[in-house]
């Protein structure tokens, strides 16, 4: 695509723009929650012509602690972007095995990992203050924290944190979950909950859809 030779940031961000200028097609359906969603096909082939394009490698490596996504330039291989997510452990789910698990959760870890990477988004039905109507709520109306409970900038998660909880997410689950940590907005939410609330998330997920499918 390019002669010259440019650092990983720059081409990243020029992988970021060709995708978000391609018209991906989202092919996933939750019937349950009546909502289409990107699967891993969908955007894949996409992002490994882009990448053969652009002379980047990318893997993707799993430990029992992180799932990470090491990102490379090709032409200078000293540069390398690394993206982590939490590995979900001791779960269980009856009438599937430990591998089909690992399968589960490896897939999902996938997606994540890319998705945050190159900012494919969803829609960010909660990241917005609304009531679930689609609707923005009024100002007068959002909740308000005590001047002296704001949290400090900075100590909130990154919108590329909040798309990666809302990737292939019941509403309904998201709100499940983020209410047990004392959240009702994704914007509030502190990067010291994030791991532990995308495996609560990840755990959910697992649990539904192994029930449905039993």
């Amino acid at each position: 695509m390019t002669a010259e030779k440019i650092n990983i940031y720059e081409k990243l961000q020029k992988a970021k723009k060709i995708i978000s200028e391609t018209k991906l097609k989202k092919t996933g359906k939750n019937a349950y929650a009546k909502y289409d969603y990107y699967d891993l096909s969908d955007f894949m082939p996409t992002i490994i012509k882009t990448f053969e394009e652009l002379k980047l490698y990318s893997k993707i490596s799993f430990t029992t602690e992180s799932a990470i996504l090491t990102i490379i330039n090709s032409e200078n291989p000293q540069e390398k972007e690394e993206y982590l997510s939490p590995m979900v452990d001791g779960y269980e789910v009856k009438g599937h095995n430990a591998m089909q698990l690992l399968g589960g959760i490896e897939k999902y870890q996938r997606r994540y990992l890319y998705m945050a990477a190159l900012d494919i988004t969803e829609n960010d039905a909660l990241y917005a203050e609304n009531d679930g109507s689609g609707e923005q709520s009024a100002p007068s109306q959002a909740p308000q924290e005590p001047a002296e409970t704001k949290q400090p900038e900075g100590d909130t998660i990154t919108s590329a944190q909040a798309k990666v909880l809302f990737a292939d997410t019941d509403e309904s689950v998201l709100r499940k979950v983020m209410n047990e940590f004392g959240y009702k907005y994704t914007k509030d939410i502190l990067k010291k909950d994030f791991d532990n609330i995308l495996k609560k998330l990840i755990d959910e997920k697992l649990r539904t859809t192994a029930q449905r499918g039993a």
